[in-house]
């Protein structure tokens, strides 16, 4: 950078003559300030302990000044006021041969009007003129301008990064590329953080510990998703409950050491300041928490936050029970037991009662008539007898899909009533104290083009070519797809095929779904005649 080809650049010229005692108190960080247009204007423009001659910092700090005032602006002419013979004739005469640094500076100050076509003159005007300018060069005040040590920076930025953005930094304490300041900078993205849109980037805050509420509150009002916040834990402070209640992550505590903190060259003596990273959001399911082991608060924030996300109350009640299985126990209790969380669910279930997915049913004359149009089994392809029985052991057992397609043929047994399956695999309704299940499905004798058996007989005709070929335990499930490689179906496929079925039956699909074959099957079986024991059974 110019500030540190300066140093080197004048040692080699002898054309300067040695500063005042005055100047030296302007060759130091408190020095660019310039007044344009009623605007003040900061900055620090070398680091500490880089002593450069004060025409080079009076040119210095015109150039700040002009692209500052300038950054976003182009075909414009500026009318610079300065209070230095050489730096004025250096600008208006685009450099000069008695100081290569001089001539480098305005050489580079007129390089950057050319790319923003922009016409750049200079004036002097006397000191006596430019007293509020000399006046803020003197009183500059940085005592907030700290940053962490890099090394814990870096370890910061792996741990709760990537970061994109500095939010509160100058040119010369930014940690990252990208920084906003607080005052305008040549450098900065953007002067003003808080007049800024955090939701876009990952930022990084560190920002004056006076200044640490503001930022909480900018997070909620801009609703950020993510931004990592350098503050201290001051559990007396008015912003700590919220800063709490907005943190995601395990805070990241930094090691406390002298050089942990830096402003200008300067470390900050080492403290009792227990200082962590923080990683804040205003979304609370962005929250890295551990599922197995968290605070009680969380569970309740987590139950909430679904509840007012439109979720309805079964399954609130089965995170409620998935949580208290593998939860550790809360003031002696299951978290399910836990009497807030008990209230909670109690209002949900008042506030939002449950609902029956249908209010009403299909008519199951509509598919048998189908059916039956359809002609004998004989006469159907395999896709065809493939739905029909699907829904014919739907219809005559009431049961699940994934109890119809637990079905195998060797524990299939024909009775003169109908056909029996007995169930191997673990369904829904299995409990560990009961034996293995059975599956009934009744005959049709008078109309062989409804009876399940005599549907279930073509079928297995029909597929026992297609089982030679398939793995034993795959040639023993019932139901098999009718395209290649006719591998067994799942629940999923069932339910398709059942849909599609219905749906050239007649029935509105886009209402009733897979499901409702149980609701049609038992409410026909009801007005057969047929007791409430044995549609149950």
């Amino acid at each position: 950078m110019v500030e540190g080809q300066l140093r080197s650049l004048e040692r080699k010229s002898s054309d300067h003559k040695v500063p005042r005692p005055s100047d030296r108190d302007r060759c130091f960080p408190e020095r660019l300030r310039s007044v344009l247009h009623g605007s003040l204007h900061r900055g620090s423009m070398v680091k500490q302990g880089e002593e450069v001659h004060i025409n080079c910092l009076e040119l210095l700090a015109g150039a700040f000044a002009v692209k500052v005032s300038a950054r976003n602006k182009i075909q414009m002419k500026i009318h610079l006021l300065m209070d230095d013979v050489s730096a004025t004739h250096y600008i208006n005469k685009m450099g000069g041969t008695k100081s290569p640094v001089l001539a480098k500076l305005a050489l580079d100050l007129w390089s950057w009007c050319l790319e923003h076509k922009i016409l750049l003159e200079a004036q002097h005007i006397p000191v006596v003129l430019s007293v509020r300018a000399d006046h803020e060069s003197r009183t500059f005040h940085h005592h907030n301008d700290w940053k962490l040590s890099p090394a814990v920076f870096n370890l910061v930025n792996q741990t709760l990064g990537p970061l994109q953005l500095d939010l509160f930094a100058s040119r010369l304490s930014a940690q990252l590329p990208k920084f906003i300041s607080w005052r305008p900078d040549p450098e900065a993205e953007a002067f003003d953080a808080f007049s800024q849109n955090w939701s876009k980037v990952r930022g990084y805050a560190f920002p004056p510990f006076a200044l640490v509420g503001r930022c909480l509150r900018q997070v909620l009002a801009q609703e950020v998703p993510a931004v990592v916040l350098i503050a201290p834990v001051w559990k007396t402070q008015v912003w700590y409950p919220l800063l709490l209640d907005l943190c995601v992550a395990t805070p990241l505590l930094l090691l406390s050491f002298p050089g942990l903190l830096s402003m200008q060259g300067q470390i900050h003596p080492p403290s009792d300041l227990q200082l962590p990273g923080w990683l804040v959001s205003a979304n609370h399911t962005q929250r890295q928490i551990n599922p197995l082991q968290t605070y009680f608060s969380a569970i309740l924030e987590f139950l909430a936050f679904e509840y007012e996300a439109g979720k309805a109350y079964r399954i609130l009640n089965v995170c409620r029970s998935a949580i208290s299985m593998t939860h550790p126990k809360v003031d002696s209790l299951r978290v399910g037991e836990h009497p807030l969380i008990k209230q909670l669910l109690r209002g949900i279930f008042n506030s939002r009662p449950p609902l029956p997915r249908y209010s009403g049913t299909w008519d199951v004359q509509k598919a048998s008539s189908y059916m039956a149009s359809l002609g004998t089994n004989d006469l159907l392809t395999l896709k065809i007898l493939s739905l029909k029985l699907g829904l014919l052991l739907a219809l005559t057992s009431m049961e699940r899909v994934s109890e119809t397609v637990s079905h195998y043929l060797r524990y299939r047994r024909l009775t003169p009533d109908g056909v029996v399956f007995d169930l191997s695999e673990l369904t829904k309704k299995s409990r560990f104290h009961q034996g293995p299940k059975a599956s009934f499905h009744a005959s049709s004798p008078d109309n062989p083009k409804l009876c399940v058996v005599d549907c279930l007989k073509e079928y297995e005709g029909g597929t026992e070519p297609l089982r030679a070929h398939s793995e034993r335990s795959k040639a023993n499930k019932l139901l098999l797809s009718y395209i290649r490689p006719h591998r067994p179906i799942s629940s999923e496929s069932l339910s398709r095929w059942l849909v599609s079925f219905l749906s050239s039956a007649g029935v509105d699909t886009t209402i009733f779904k897979a499901h409702s074959v149980r609701g049609a099957a038992s409410s026909a079986a009801m007005s057969a005649g047929i007791s409430l024991k044995d549609i149950l059974s």
